[in-house]
Order: C-alpha cells, then sequence, then structure tokens
C-alpha cells in the first residue's frame, strides 16, 4: 500500500508539474508535414494552390508514453474572380502536388481541434483567411494575406490530481487544490498576417522534366496576444507566433525525378524550431496541358529532421486531383528512453482543382 500511495504522489505531482509548464508557456500545435498545412504557414498561402482545394490532417503522438495527443485540422479555399486567375494561369505546372497562383483573390476557412492528455485539455480554433496574389512578371508572384478568428481552450480538471492532495496516506480528491483552475473553458479573438512569393519557370517543352519552382515566405500569428489562462490571469497572453519557409521544386532534366526541398522556422515566445529536408519526386504519368483529359500521378520519398527533436520520414502520393501523406517521427529528443524513439504518425488528405487546359474540351454524353 505504501508503495502504491508513493505512486500516486508522483503521478499527482507530475501532473501538477506538467499542467503548471503548459499553462506557463502554452504553444501552438504543429504538423510534421508543415508543406501540406499551408494555412497554419502562412495567410498569404490561401488559395494558392489551385481554383478550389479541401484538406484534412490528422496527428497522433506520445501513445506509447501516456495518454495521446491527437490533432485534427480541416480546410477549405476557393479563388475569387475567375476571368482574372484564367488570364494568367494557363501555363501552371504542378508544385508539390499544386499549380502556382495566378492573380486575384481568394478566400480560406480553416478548422482545427487539439487534444492533449489525460485532462482533455483542447484547443479549437476556427479562421477566416483572405489573401491577394499579384503578378509582378509573368514568372514571378506576389502574395499578401490576413488571417481573423477565434480560439476556445477548455481543460477537465476533474481528471488532474494535485500534489496538494496528497493526504499523508494517499491522493484524496476531496482536498480542494491548492491552486485550483478557476475557468475551464474560455473563448479569444485571433488576428494574423503574411507574405509570399512564387517563381515559376516551366519546362521548355513538354517531357522536358526542367522546370525550376520556388515559394517564401514569412507570417505573423497572434498579433493581438489573446489572453490564454485557465486563472484568468491578464497577464498570461499567447505569444506571438513568426514563421519563415521556403519550398522548391527542380526537376531533373530529361528524366521522370525532381527534387523537393523544404524548410521552416517557427519563433513562439521562448520556444524555436526548425524543419529541414526534402523528398525525390517520381512522375508516373505526365499530365495532358492541352485538353485535360490524360491526368497525372507522382509519388515521393524522403524525410525531415526536426531540430534536436525528431526524424520525419514521409511519403506522397498524388493521382490527379487528390493526394495524401503519411509520415513518422521518430523521436530523437531526452524522452526517447521512455518513448523508445516512437513519436507521432501523421495523415494528410487533399483535394485540389487545378484544372484550366489550353484547348477546354466539352464532357462526352
Amino acid at each position: 500500500m505504501k508503495t502504491y500511495n508513493n505512486y500516486l504522489l508522483t503521478a499527482g505531482i507530475t501532473v501538477n508539474f506538467l499542467a503548471a509548464g503548459l499553462f506557463a508557456f502554452a504553444q501552438d500545435l504543429h504538423f510534421s508535414q508543415y508543406y501540406f498545412t499551408p494555412h497554419l504557414l502562412n495567410p498569404a498561402m490561401t488559395g494558392a494552390n489551385g481554383y478550389m482545394e479541401a484538406q484534412l490532417n490528422y496527428k497522433e503522438q506520445w501513445r506509447s508514453v501516456a495518454v495521446p495527443y491527437k490533432t485534427f485540422s480541416v480546410s477549405y479555399c476557393m479563388r475569387m474572380n475567375k476571368k482574372k486567375w484564367d488570364d494568367v494561369d494557363k501555363k501552371r505546372t504542378p508544385f508539390f502536388f499544386k499549380k502556382a497562383p495566378g492573380q486575384g483573390l481568394a478566400w480560406g476557412v480553416t478548422l482545427y481541434n487539439d487534444n492533449a492528455g489525460d485532462a482533455s485539455m483542447h484547443a479549437l480554433q476556427a479562421n477566416l483567411s483572405l489573401a491577394y496574389h499579384v503578378m509582378i512578371t509573368k514568372e514571378m508572384i506576389f502574395a499578401a494575406g490576413l488571417l481573423g478568428g477565434v480560439l476556445n481552450r477548455s481543460i477537465d480538471a476533474s481528471k488532474l490530481q494535485w500534489g496538494s492532495q496528497y493526504d499523508g496516506k494517499q491522493w484524496n480528491p476531496a482536498i480542494t487544490p491548492a491552486s485550483p483552475i478557476q475557468n475551464e473553458s474560455f473563448t479569444q479573438p485571433d488576428v494574423g498576417a503574411g507574405l509570399d512569393w512564387y517563381l515559376d519557370k516551366d519546362e521548355k517543352s513538354i517531357n522536358a522534366n526542367d522546370h525550376l519552382q520556388l515559394s517564401a515566405g514569412v507570417a505573423m500569428f497572434h498579433v493581438n496576444q489573446p489572453n490564454y489562462s485557465f486563472y484568468n490571469n491578464p497577464d498570461e497572453k499567447l505569444f506571438r507566433k513568426f514563421t519563415a519557409h521556403a519550398t522548391g521544386n527542380i526537376g531533373i532534366k530529361n528524366t521522370p525525378l525532381s527534387i523537393l526541398p523544404s524548410l521552416a522556422w517557427f519563433q513562439q515566445g521562448p520556444a524555436t524550431e526548425m524543419l529541414t529536408g526534402g523528398l525525390i519526386r517520381y512522375r508516373l504519368k505526365e499530365e495532358s496541358k492541352y485538353t485535360g483529359r490524360l491526368k497525372g500521378a507522382s509519388i515521393a520519398f524522403g524525410g525531415h529532421y526536426r531540430n534536436k527533436d525528431a526524424v520525419i520520414l514521409s511519403t506522397h502520393l498524388q493521382l490527379a486531383y487528390y493526394s495524401i501523406g503519411v509520415s513518422y517521427d521518430i523521436n530523437i529528443s531526452d524522452l526517447r528512453s521512455a518513448s523508445s524513439g516512437r513519436g507521432s504518425y501523421e495523415i494528410s488528405l487533399r483535394f485540389v482543382d487545378t484544372v484550366r487546359y489550353l484547348y477546354q474540351t466539352k464532357p462526352q454524353i
């Protein structure tokens, strides 16, 4: 019984420590396949992938250590003023399984939910984003975007066990914690903004595969620093988050291969995260640029490194309008002794309507 009581005390103190750390240094959720979550990278990327885009992302982590943390997001965006986009969007080729943008306004909506730990700590957020893309030259595009939304944070305090509830023999739920949570659910407004730049040099001839496509951007989230306290503490605010990112698609001439390097940097309060790496893409089938009757297909393999935390192995399959990405994080941080290297897995699904061909054909009845 003494051993059991000591276990309860240790567990309670551990939860207390973890909870205090989470409250004091609240950070945003993140996905390992960050190139499949443009809504979390930069609002200026709204409408960058195609005329219409829908995405689903799911991440589960730390199952080998504790109650798994689960993160889910869904997003949808669409371009406005179709004719303006059509006038400049006829020569684009796939870029990270997407089309580079033309010129015009686009809007998007995003909903994400994060469920963490024993106490079911939820972060639920809904955002609306707007972006305008401007053709600077025939091959260069600049975009600016704004984001506005609301975030809700909640926790089930009844599931927490605190060290102050130890009565000398065992954990006693009848004892009120020394610092009880005062507000188990609250909602706050949220604002963000970003800039993005694209370069798209298309293939010189069909099947040449000598394209060069680059993208880079910066953004700032939580500009208004919404309050993020379960204790009604006005000084506890969500840190502003700064992001910088770059991706590329470099065709290897006269081969079906492309190199897809990418990097992303995040800074939020005391926390910094850097991801670097890339994929090798193999084009299984060429897409028709004239009639659209032949749909393209490709597969990619590769990996990324998240500084001092994980090695991420990824594979992606693209079939016509549809893409699926699967990744697995191999934990290399100090937590690996507890996790046995098992970090998280992630699944991403995307539908992108990018088809605007030089010669439209009527459907056959």
